[in-house]
């Protein structure tokens, strides 16, 4: 989703933005009344953090569309969640998200963080392969593996700082599971990560100290 696209979507109300979220299975849409064998139908509630709810059009009764999904708690109304979502995805920072759309600097700091935990668990738990002979991809401190794959960004989970004999013992088939034999993989100098080399990756280190991302790394020995 564009700029553009996200204007027209936010632009059409809280409908649009439900009907969005709605297709992308982030809210309920079908409920099947199983006494009154009905499904029930989406009617206006001001309660709601969304303004709807779905309501048995027999029986009257209710439930939220929010109900078992990650919403279901939230207190975020949907047009800030949305509009906290679009900025995740391109990567803007918090100072201007709270600009933005408002919202308290640790709601964002902990949706951002959300956003992340179910990135991450998403591509734990599917069948996913990335890089490949002759793509990078960067471990490093923020939590994520990155890979630099044809303009693409994904991530898998990593600890924050050096890993311990424990973590490395979690992470290290994760890696072998999602990142393809002959990728050349980025890390910090944690000794842990030593071991890629020897298990078919093109290992290199930075150090973060004195590089970023775009400085050129050192080939690990």
């Amino acid at each position: 989703m564009d700029l553009y696209d996200f204007t027209a979507l936010v632009g059409g109300g809280k409908e649009k933005i439900v009907e969005y979220l709605q297709d992308a299975r982030i809210l309920q849409r079908e409920v099947y009344c199983q006494p009154c064998q009905r499904d029930y139908t989406m009617v206006k509630n001001k309660v709601s953090i969304v303004g709807y709810m779905l309501r048995c059009p027999d029986c009257h009764r209710k439930r939220q569309l929010q109900t078992g999904t990650f919403l279901e708690g939230s207190r975020l109304q949907v047009d800030k969640f949305v509009g906290l979502l679009f900025l995740w995805a391109h990567e803007a920072p918090i100072k201007m998200v709270l600009s933005m759309t408002g919202v308290l600097s640790v709601t964002a700091v902990q949706w951002y963080q959300y956003f992340r935990d179910i990135c991450s668990w998403k591509l734990v738990n599917s069948p996913t392969t990335l890089g490949g002979p002759g793509k990078i991809v960067q471990i490093d401190e923020s939590v994520m593996v990155k890979a630099s794959i044809t303009g693409a960004t994904s991530c898998v989970p990593n600890s924050v700082g050096c890993l311990s004999k424990r973590d490395a013992e979690m992470l290290l088939p994760i890696i072998q599971r999602i990142v393809a034999l002959g990728t050349t993989i980025w890390s910090d100098e944690c000794a842990v990560h030593g071991q890629l080399s020897s298990l078919g990756f093109v290992h290199e280190t930075v150090n973060h100290s004195r590089h970023f991302r775009h400085k050129r790394v050192h080939e690990s020995r």
